[in-house]
């Protein structure tokens, strides 16, 4: 109906549940468990999974029993027994569109990857953008004990970044290499293994005219690769190097070799 109030599952960062204005408060055990359901939204989680996600391999003889109670009483909390319902072999949780960021998020994505493909370079960016102003941190933050949730942070950090590096490309491609510069230093110096990223600074430097610095990135790259993994830079970006230093005219704007970087 329009205009209803959504439940809101937050997952972005710290776990939380709001309905309309108010929070959810949820004990840690309950916590455990919805962190376990949101990880496969609408998707039954057999009870097997849940004792062993909650129990850690050493669940109680009566763990099933307990299971029950601990998913009535999350029942209670998130208003309504059709939010988790039991089908055999296990549970699921009912996840309306758009109650859930992290679906949010992959569907800005999508729709920013479509408008992009059509050829509307800036609403492509716009939606990635928006896309990532919804993470607050690292997903499932205060819930890393938990195998599933673990695996699904690590899943959509991998998911966030390569957005973060689809958003980079198109604003190279539409001449912005002057207002994303700053945004690619912070980007690099918190992933500083991620050689795309650091392909995109260094092109984005150069084409704004500053070589000696494009250069620098690459040997501190280097530098880091070797010092704290043992590795050297990937062969691409040892040709975009190369193509830096000798002015290569295939780097001027708005061409870009970025695509032979891309995954």
């Amino acid at each position: 109906m329009e205009g209803e109030v959504k439940m809101q599952f937050r997952i972005l960062g710290v776990m939380e549940v709001w309905n309309g204005e108010r929070a959810i408060r949820l004990s840690p055990h309950m916590r455990d468990l919805l962190a376990v359901l949101l990880c496969t939204p609408n998707v039954v989680v057999p009870a097997d999974r849940l004792i062993e996600e909650l129990w850690g391999g050493r669940p109680p003889r009566t763990a099933g029993k307990v299971l029950q109670v601990k998913i009535h009483s999350l029942r209670r909390r998130l208003d309504g027994i059709r939010r988790i319902e039991h089908r055999p072999p296990g549970y699921v949780l009912a996840v309306n569109s758009g109650e859930l960021d992290a679906l949010h998020f992959k569907e800005l994505v999508e729709h920013g990857r479509a408008k992009v493909s059509a050829g509307h370079a800036a609403e492509g960016a716009e939606k990635f953008r928006k896309a990532l102003t919804l993470w607050q941190s690292a997903a499932y933050v205060g819930q890393e004990h938990l195998p599933t949730p673990r695996d699904e942070s690590a899943r959509l950090t991998e998911q966030r970044l390569a957005v973060v590096e689809e958003l980079m490309q198109v604003e190279l491609a539409r001449g912005c290499h002057a207002d994303i510069i700053g945004d690619l230093y912070r980007f690099v110096a918190e992933n500083p293994f991620r050689e795309r990223l650091r392909a995109q600074l260094m092109l984005a430097l150069y084409q704004l005219g500053r070589k000696a610095e494009a250069l620098e990135v690459y040997r501190t790259g280097r530098r880091v690769l070797v010092e704290e993994l043992g590795l050297d830079v990937g062969p691409e970006l040892r040709e975009l190097e190369q193509a830096i230093l000798v002015n290569d005219p295939a780097l001027d704007p708005p061409a870009t070799i970025l695509t032979r970087l891309a995954p």
